[in-house]
């Protein structure tokens, strides 16, 4: 039997996330689902993971399907929650070459015929997982970080390959290009022949970071042009025990009004626009300060800087995250070779909001320079 290669879609408020730890598991992961000896329960569960109004009912089913339908699940999803980040895995699935107590597998037009459930849908090649996916099924997960005029995916970055890809058959040299080329939340039955070009990925991701030059913003640049948290000693480490620990760190650096405790945190904005927002923010709490914006870059293909997802790191942790958070943090420094340049706000829109800017300073001889500026 060929490998049944796929591809989700989702975002950090998706019913079933990307976990390094543990893969996707499923948000009603605790309800039984039987379609053999429980059919009526099956059916019902079935239908309403098909509704997608439903949205206060966990389902233990996790849904892929093919590229096409991937991609406008993917521009749905912008739609629907712009300000979210969207994510795109790939996931390869052999039952022969994994144990017996691998994951539970239904092609769900067969599923709901069998159970006599409505399927509106009825796309044949949508397959759901039961419960979760494990990491060993799952190639690559990657961020869309551009979209067409039509909020079609058009750029990718890889913010997870599974290290373990290249060591085991699963995980076939055809299937790692097969994630270069398509990246999103697509099942297919056969193998998919290399017809349409590679996109665009690249394993630095520009963001940016608006702040003052002043003891008002925790974190500011140094006299190096490096950023240094305000608080270097402080131990961070979101993993295992230590996690409680970690998430009191990370509610407090999300707190505008901690004005006199100092985090070992550094957040930067995902896109240009967002960092405009903070810097108007900045320019009501602090009217007689200097407002900057630097662009940083951050090289996924390093073990350090040690950075994390805003948004999958407060939900890994359990902290409440509004909306309109995004973004990443940066442990402890961000340093002069990820900066890439620093311009000064110069004039400011009636609204509060930046107009125009002054260059202050370009790092050219950051080996980032060139590719990215």
């Amino acid at each position: 039997m060929s490998p049944l290669q796929l591809f989700r879609a989702y975002t950090p408020d998706s019913g079933a996330v990307f976990n390094e730890r543990s893969g996707f598991l499923a948000r009603g992961s605790g309800i039984c689902f039987d379609p053999n000896n429980s059919p009526n329960k099956a059916k019902e569960i079935v239908e309403r993971h098909l509704n997608w109004n439903n949205t206060s009912t966990p389902s233990p089913l996790i849904s892929t399907s093919t590229q096409s339908k991937a991609k406008r699940i993917a521009a749905s999803l912008r739609r629907k929650h712009p300000r979210s980040i969207v994510y795109i895995a790939q996931v390869v699935y052999k039952a022969e070459e994994l144990s017996t107590r691998g994951p539970e597998v239904h092609n769900m037009c067969a599923l709901a015929k069998k159970l006599g459930a409505d399927n509106a849908w009825k796309d044949k090649q949508e397959y759901v997982f039961v419960n979760q996916i494990p990491l060993p099924c799952i190639v690559e997960v990657s961020q869309v970080v551009e979209w067409t005029t039509k909020l079609v995916p058009s750029k990718y970055i890889s913010i997870w390959p599974n290290p373990t890809a290249t060591s085991s058959e699963l995980f076939s040299a055809d299937i790692r290009l097969l994630s270069m080329m398509m990246m999103t939340t697509v099942f297919l039955q056969r193998p998919l022949t290399p017809a349409a070009p590679p996109v665009s990925v690249s394993a630095t991701l520009s963001l940016f970071r608006a702040f003052t030059r002043t003891a008002n913003t925790d974190s500011t640049l140094d006299r190096q042009n490096s950023f240094v948290a305000g608080n270097t000693a402080m131990k961070f480490n979101p993993v295992g025990k230590a996690g409680a620990e970690a998430a009191s760190i990370l509610k407090n650096h999300l707190n505008w009004d901690r004005t006199r405790v100092h985090s070992p945190l550094i957040s930067v904005s995902l896109t240009f626009d967002d960092a405009k927002e903070v810097a108007a923010n900045l320019r009501k709490l602090y009217p007689g300060d200097k407002v900057y914006i630097a662009e940083v870059v951050f090289d996924q293909k390093k073990a350090k800087p040690e950075v994390y997802q805003l948004r999958q790191l407060a939900k890994n942790l359990g902290v409440p995250l509004e909306q309109s958070h995004e973004g990443y943090v940066f442990v402890k420094s961000i340093p002069r070779k990820f900066v890439l340049n620093v311009r000064q706000v110069a004039t400011w829109k009636s609204k509060g909001k930046p107009s125009t800017y002054k260059d202050i300073w370009k790092n050219s001889r950051s080996p980032y320079y060139q590719t990215t500026v």
